[in-house]
C-alpha cells in the first residue's frame, strides 16, 4: 500500500509536492469568518451597552440643538465626584425614560435642564422616574410623567419646546424646573430671546457661532464604528499622555507657548475663581446688551450666576431679573392659554445651599451675598404674578444639604436629592390638588 501512494506521488521519478495550498485555503477561510464574526459581535456590544464617543446632540435652527431621537451615550463621572457611569438612552421621542403612552391616565411633562434629564443617574433613580412611582402609589393608579429635559437647556428653550408640543402632549400638569445656579446667565448666552426698550420680551435671531459650528460638524463627521472610536480614542489617550507631551517638549520646545491661549481656571474653592466667573458675566453681558452680537459662543459651560448674588445691584445682575421675569410670564401664558396647570420648581445651587462645598464664599470680600439671593429672586417672580412655585431652598438646608448633591466639579444633586425632591414634589402636588385623579 505504501508503495503504491509512493508511486502516485511521483511524476518521472520525481516526488511530487504536497499540494498545501488547498489544505490550508478552508481553514484560512474559516480563521477570517470567525474574526469577521468576532469583530460584528464586539462592534453590537459595544454600541449597545458600552458606547463611547457618541453624541446626543444635534444642532436645531429652532432650539440651537436638541436630542438625537434613539441615540445612546456611555457617561462617564468627573473623579472624586461620586457619580455612577451611566448609560444614557434617548428614545425615538427624543426624550429620557418613558414613551408618550396613550392610556388615559394623569400626564405629566416636566422641563428642565440637565437636572431634570439626569444624565448622571441611572433612569430608574432620577427625579422624574422617582416622582412618577411616588404618585402612582399616593393616587392608587398610574400615572405618567414624561422628561422633557435636556442637558445645558435654559428657561427659553424650555418654553419653546413647551410652546411646541403642549397641544399634542395635552398634559394634565406641567412642571417647569429653573435651576437658580446658571439659568438666569443662559438666557443671555443663549440669545433666543432679548428685552426691547421698554423691558418686554422679543425674539431674538441667534446664529451658532463657527467654533461651536465646527465643533458639532466634528462630531457629525465621526466614524459611527465603535471598534474604530476605541482605537481612535486609545491614539489619542496615547498621544496626550504625559510621556509624549515630555518627548514632545524636549523635541520642540518652543511650541510650549501657544500665543492667544486662556488661561486656566483657578482652583475651586478661592475668591479668584468667583472673580473670573464674574468677568465672564461681565463679558456676556456687554457682548449681548451693549454690542447685540446675535451670535452664540457658549452652549455648555454654564458658569454660576455670582454676579445676581454677589452684585444684586450691578447692570447684568438688574438685567438678568428683569429677563428672568418675562421668561416666566411666558411660560405662564403658554400654560394659560391651553388650560393647563403650571408648577414652577425652583432648584437651588450646591454654592449657595450647602455650608462648605467646592467652592465658597468669602462674605469679607463680598457682604452683599446672601445663600438664599437666587432662588428668592425666582420666588418673588412666582408671588408677584400669582404663580405656583416650590421652592427647594429651605426644605434642602433642613436636609443635611452636603449629601444631596456630587461633589468635585459635579454640582448636580445625587440620587439622594432627587428623590428628596421627587417625595417635596409629589407631596405638594397632591396636597394641592394640582392632579385631576383620571383624565
Amino acid at each position: 500500500m505504501n508503495k503504491l501512494s509512493d508511486a502516485a506521488n511521483t511524476i518521472n521519478g520525481t516526488p511530487a509536492a504536497p499540494n498545501l495550498g488547498n489544505r490550508w485555503i478552508p481553514s484560512l477561510l474559516l480563521m477570517g469568518l470567525v474574526i469577521l464574526l468576532c469583530l460584528v459581535a464586539g462592534e453590537l456590544v459595544l454600541r449597545q451597552w458600552f458606547p463611547v464617543g457618541s453624541s446626543l446632540l444635534q444642532r436645531d435652527s429652532r432650539l440651537l440643538y436638541k436630542y438625537i431621537p434613539d441615540s445612546r451615550k456611555q457617561k462617564f463621572p468627573l473623579p472624586g465626584s461620586g457619580a455612577p457611569t451611566v448609560l444614557v438612552t434617548i428614545n425615538s421621542e427624543g426624550r429620557r425614560g418613558d414613551l408618550l403612552s396613550a392610556a388615559s391616565t394623569p400626564r405629566i411633562v416636566v422641563y428642565g435642564d440637565s437636572f431634570i434629564a439626569g444624565e448622571g443617574t441611572p433612569l430608574q433613580q432620577t427625579f422624574v422616574y422617582q416622582l412618577k412611582q411616588l404618585l402612582s402609589t399616593k393616587l392608587s393608579h398610574p400615572v405618567q410623567v414624561l422628561n422633557a429635559g435636556v442637558l445645558g437647556y435654559g428657561p427659553d428653550q424650555e418654553s419653546l419646546v413647551m410652546e411646541d408640543e403642549i397641544g399634542s402632549l395635552k398634559p394634565d400638569l406641567i412642571i417647569f424646573s429653573i435651576y437658580s445656579g446658571n439659568d438666569f446667565g443662559d438666557l443671555m448666552r443663549n440669545k433666543l430671546f432679548k428685552l426691547d426698550e421698554h423691558q418686554q420680551l422679543v425674539a431674538g435671531h441667534p446664529v451658532l457661532s463657527a467654533g461651536l459650528n465646527r465643533q458639532f460638524a466634528e462630531i457629525e463627521r465621526r466614524t459611527p464604528y465603535q471598534l474604530v472610536r476605541r482605537a481612535q480614542d486609545t491614539l489619542d489617550v496615547i498621544r496626550n499622555s504625559a510621556i509624549a507631551r515630555k518627548i514632545k517638549s524636549l523635541i520642540r520646545p518652543a511650541r510650549d507657548s501657544v500665543k492667544g491661549a486662556h488661561p486656566a481656571l483657578p482652583e475651586p474653592g478661592n475668591t479668584e475663581l468667583l472673580r473670573t466667573w464674574l468677568s465672564y458675566h461681565e463679558d456676556e453681558y456687554k457682548n449681548f446688551v451693549v454690542e447685540q452680537d446675535n451670535q452664540v459662543y457658549n452652549l455648555f459651560l454654564d458658569h454660576y450666576d455670582d454676579d445676581v448674588n454677589l452684585y444684586p445691584r450691578s447692570e447684568s445682575s438688574l438685567y438678568k431679573r428683569v429677563f428672568m421675569e418675562r421668561m416666566m410670564e411666558r411660560v405662564q401664558h403658554i400654560a394659560s392659554s391651553h388650560g393647563v396647570p403650571l408648577l414652577f420648581l425652583i432648584i437651588p445651587a450646591a454654592y449657595d445651599v450647602v455650608e462648605k462645598w467646592d467652592v465658597s464664599v468669602d462674605t469679607r470680600v463680598f457682604p452683599e451675598y446672601r445663600r438664599s439671593e437666587l432662588t428668592d429672586v425666582l420666588e418673588q417672580i412666582a408671588i408677584k404674578h400669582g404663580l405656583k412655585y416650590l421652592n427647594l431652598f429651605d426644605l434642602f438646608r433642613s436636609h443635611q444639604a452636603e449629601d444631596i448633591y456630587y461633589h468635585k466639579g459635579d454640582d448636580h444633586w445625587n440620587t439622594r436629592g432627587q428623590q428628596l425632591a421627587a417625595g417635596l414634589t409629589e407631596e405638594y402636588i397632591v396636597g394641592n390638588h394640582l392632579l385631576r385623579p383620571d383624565r
